[in-house]
Order: C-alpha cells, then structure tokens, then sequence
C-alpha cells in the first residue's frame, strides 16, 4: 500500500481531511504527570529534560541563543512562593489562596511600566483580590541571544491573594477575567509590548524567546529544589506565519493554543 492509499477506507473513501502527504513539521509539545497526583520536583525535571529533546523542533537564529521561543506551564510551586510572600510581609494561610500573575512588561518605557502594573492593582482591586505585592523575576540575560536581549521585556509576577467567601473555581474565572480587563485596558491607553504569560491561582508559564536547552538557566527558579509540581506541558516553538517574539513563544494560558 503507497503512502495516497493509506488513509482510504475499505471502500476507496477518504474519512478524514487528513492528508499524509500534507504532513509538515511543526512546534514540539509533550507533557509529564505523576499518575498519582503527587507534587514533586522530579516531574520538573522530566519536564525540562524533555523539552530539549524538542529542540530540534524549532528555528534557530545564526547566534545559536535565540530560537521561536520555549516554555513550560506547570502547577503553581508553592514550596517557592510561600517564603516570597512572607518576604513582602504577608502570611500564605492556604497554599491555594495564592495566585500568581507572570507578566512581561515593556522593556524600554519606565512610565509604561509603571502603568501596567498600576492597572494590574487597580483591576485586582476591583475584583475584590488581594496584591501581597511584586517580585522581579530571577533571571540570567547572558545566556540570551543579541536579538532576545534587545526586545526582551521586564519580567516580574504579581502575587495575588484570594478575597473571603470565594470558591476555588469562582477564584479562577476571577482571575481569567481580572486578566482580559487588564489587557483591554492597556491596550486602550495604547500602551505596547504589554503581555501577561499567566494570571492564575492554579498554573503558571515560565517561557521565553530562547531555545529550549536554555529556559531553565535563563529562569533560576526553574532550578531550585523547592519547585515542585504534579504536572509539567513543555512546549518548542516553530514560527511558520509570523516572527518569533516574547509573547508567543510557548503560548499556553488555559492549556494549549498553537500561537500562530
């Protein structure tokens, strides 16, 4: 049987739109669970492990540093966050009152900056959420290629905690709407290179405009013991329709969308 024979039915009928001879290379996406649900760091590891793997699965500029983007979504580490909300002052009750905003800034625009982030409270505010405050992401810059540093945003997250009476998932449709105000507001003061990675009390994207070999040494906290998870979707990015940028390498919020 040749490759055009191979997706007919019994009858010489197509079932399906799918074309093998249409087959194209695409991003590389995968993910690891623990079977039983349990938290552990390993789960990361596995995770970034096989994310380089993937690496050949997208482009690479001619500096070998800077690729169509990499990430991982994973739950939310609290063995990390918890001494980071006890840093700003605060008290973390309940593992899952926590929430964490993993926002891209613009790079180049102090007042821009501060914009942003005074939209983030105001609408936190609004919705009836508590901000314990803000942290600037550790990052390593070096390890980033020229056209990466040059359009790399200010990467810090916001940690939100949940106001009283609200259900674990009223909180999080809080959050996912706390998220699309924010965005439509910047975007109605006009304000560029404005993206926010992840807005949730659930899961959080760590990812960048880099190759996948270098996500976990550009984010250290990806390489603290203290990141634990059950669960761990790594993605490489293949830009077929539009340039590689911060924002759309590894564009996964919800769970999954291909960014294009």
């Amino acid at each position: 049987m040749n490759l055009n024979q191979s997706h007919l039915d019994a009858a010489g009928r197509t079932p399906s739109l799918y074309r093998p001879e249409s087959e194209h290379d695409a991003c590389g996406v995968g993910f690891v669970a623990s079977t039983k649900g349990e938290r552990s760091n390993r789960v990361l590891r596995l995770g970034l492990e096989s994310l380089c793997h993937l690496n050949h699965r997208g482009a690479m500029d001619a500096d070998s540093k800077t690729g169509d983007g990499a990430g991982l979504l994973t739950q939310i580490p609290y063995g990390l966050f918890r001494e980071e909300v006890a840093r700003l002052g605060h008290d973390l009750t309940d593992d899952e009152d926590l929430a964490i905003g993993f926002i891209f800034l613009p790079h180049d625009n102090a007042y821009a900056q501060a914009r942003c982030k005074a939209i983030v409270e105001e609408v936190v505010e609004e919705r009836n959420l508590f901000l314990f405050g803000w942290r600037e992401v550790p990052i390593n810059i070096r390890i980033l290629g020229e056209k990466a540093q040059v359009t790399m945003p200010r990467i810090e997250q916001a940690l939100i905690g949940r106001g009283p009476g609200i259900t674990s998932d009223e909180y999080e449709r809080l959050l996912f709407l706390a998220r699309n105000q924010i965005e439509k507001r910047v975007s109605e003061e006009q304000i560029k290179n404005f993206y926010i990675a992840s807005f949730s009390h659930r899961s959080i994207v760590y990812k960048g405009l880099l190759v996948s070999p270098s996500l976990e040494t550009f984010y250290r906290d990806l390489s603290r013991p203290e990141y634990e998870t059950a669960l761990c979707i790594f993605h490489q990015r293949y830009s077929t329709n539009t340039f590689p940028t911060w924002s759309l390498g590894q564009p996964f919020r919800m769970l999954a969308h291909n960014g294009e």
